[in-house]
């Protein structure tokens, strides 16, 4: 009895270490499936999606390289923090006025600069209001995102507008 429990005690470890390493080796694999890694092509918006300021950087350097002659910022709903400063009398831009003035420093002209969006909550919401700025026509874009959001955007960004 003593030796049929040890064998089940042996092989419920032996298990317990073989699902922890191929969990491990799944996440690893896993962060790196997240990142699609493709070089900028030329297009006829560039688009901004919200987020950190490190996108219109990179937006502008892509402008400047001629990847397209037009940019598309999202306008985001506005953060609770800055409610909340707003409600201290405190008035910062909105993320997309950032965006542009950024974009505007690094040699982007205004004329150049569009925004799509009125409150965007996702990148779902983000697909859908720039569906509507570009009315029905087919464009090529070059999205600019997180590293490890591209492979979402990319399934979002082609169901929501598959032309």
């Amino acid at each position: 009895m003593k030796r049929i429990v040890a064998y089940v005690l042996q092989a419920i470890g032996l298990l317990s270490l073989l699902v922890l390493l191929l969990g491990g080796t799944a996440l690893y694999f896993a962060g790196r499936w997240l990142v699609l890694d493709e070089p900028p092509a030329k297009a006829d918006f560039i688009v901004l999606l919200a987020g950190d300021l490190s996108r219109p950087l990179y937006g502008a350097d892509l402008y400047r390289q001629g990847h397209a002659t037009r940019i598309a910022v999202s306008h985001p709903a506005p953060q609770p923090q800055t409610e909340n400063l707003r409600k201290l009398g405190i008035h910062l831009p909105r993320q997309d006025e950032q965006f542009r003035e950024v974009l505007r420093r690094k040699g982007v002209p205004a004329n150049a600069v569009s925004v799509f969006g009125d409150g965007n909550l996702s990148t779902v919401q983000e697909a859908e209001t720039l569906r509507e700025f570009l009315g029905g026509r087919s464009a090529r874009l070059l999205i600019v995102t997180s590293p490890y959001h591209t492979r979402r955007v990319k399934i979002v960004f082609t169901r929501l507008l598959p032309q």
